[in-house]
């Protein structure tokens, strides 16, 4: 049961999302189906980039919220790229990156300095990663009472626990959380300067699930635990964690995101769900994405980055052209090598 501080619901939320540009199609997405479930809020998203990315991601999200921005919504920037954290983890990402799961990308670590450097007068901020959509209403969470607890969260599968317990130093919590949606309290994350620890943790012991593990670990036996509705794991053909009839956050983790040109005309039960507010945020399909995969079209909402992306566009383009199919192929190939070298693909990783 959530402890509210008093029977008032607060009408302001902070949101907070660390993103790069190529999941602007989620973040919109995202942010439309919090304002569509949420009318009695005022919402503030706070977005955390790099500044290369922050020019597109305005272009994209600023004119499709342009009639709520005066009323119910305000979007904040903020430009990463000079915060020292950042600098020290992009120059240590080949150590970072060439240990973990392929599709992990350094951008998932940003929400370890949104608490440090969020601008608001408020005491808690909720982190959303950008592969989830909102089916419910979030007052609750504004009036919730973390006390001395650093973050609220949900917890994880059983097997994450016991992989934390068996494989992660330091580790004595009571639980594993998915870090996908964290409320977190600002004071008490800043006065235990969690971002640096975090960071300190990443760089020492280099874990498997990177910040999540660590934050696992910093934050053990300070977590509020949410019920499992507020961070429901989903998979787009249909497979969720939990069979709740009151989910209010759909969590898309893995590589093949709902809003992927191989998922999101397949028409399972949750990727029309996950289409819905998709179609809110940009009616247009011709706009989600571009079909030309090695063309960069700056005006869609999707291009591909990932080496999985080029993976399955290969794979589902092969039957109407060989030539397109080793194309993409190629450049899957070259982002694996890029990205793991030739010695790990030759051992098959």
């Amino acid at each position: 049961m959530l402890h509210l501080k008093n029977h008032k619901l607060n009408s302001n939320i902070d949101i907070a999302l660390g993103m790069s540009s190529d999941v602007i199609i989620g973040a919109g997405t995202l942010i439309n189906s919090i304002i569509y479930n949420n009318t009695d809020l005022n919402i503030t998203v706070h977005i955390f980039s790099l500044e290369k990315d922050l020019l597109k991601i305005k272009q994209l999200l600023v004119p499709r919220f342009s009639n709520l921005l005066k009323n119910k919504l305000s979007l904040k920037f903020y430009n990463i790229s000079k915060f020292t954290e950042i600098i020290n983890l992009y120059s240590n990402s080949k150590t970072i990156l060439k240990k973990i799961n392929r599709n992990i990308t350094l951008a998932t670590m940003y929400r370890l300095v949104i608490p440090k450097y969020i601008k608001t007068l408020n005491s808690k901020v909720l982190y959303i990663d950008t592969d989830i959509i909102c089916d419910g209403n979030i007052s609750q969470l504004s009036v919730l009472d973390l006390s001395e607890n650093v973050i609220a969260a949900v917890k994880d599968w059983d097997d994450m626990y016991d992989y934390a317990v068996n494989k992660l130093h330091g580790f004595d919590g009571d639980g594993y959380f998915n870090a996908g949606v964290l409320l977190i309290n600002i004071d008490k994350w800043n006065q235990l300067d969690l971002t640096q620890n975090t960071i300190d943790y990443i760089y020492e012991y280099n874990p498997l699930n990177v910040d999540q593990d660590a934050l696992n670990v910093v934050c053990s036996k300070k977590v509020f635990w949410l019920k499992s509705s507020f961070n429901t794991i989903a998979r787009a053909n249909g497979e969720i964690t939990f069979q709740n009839k009151d989910i209010i956050f759909y969590h898309f983790t893995g590589a093949n995101k709902p809003w992927k040109p191989w998922i999101i005309n397949t028409n399972t039960e949750l990727v029309l769900l996950y289409k819905k507010y998709l179609e809110m945020f940009e009616p247009d399909s011709h706009l989600w994405f571009n079909h030309e995969f090695d063309v960069t079209d700056e005006n869609v909402l999707w291009n591909p980055t990932s080496i999985n992306d080029y993976k399955m566009i290969a794979k589902n383009i092969k039957k109407h052209s060989l030539f397109s199919y080793f194309k993409y192929m190629f450049i899957h190939y070259k982002l694996k090598f890029e990205r793991l070298g030739l010695f790990n693909i030759l051992l098959g990783k």
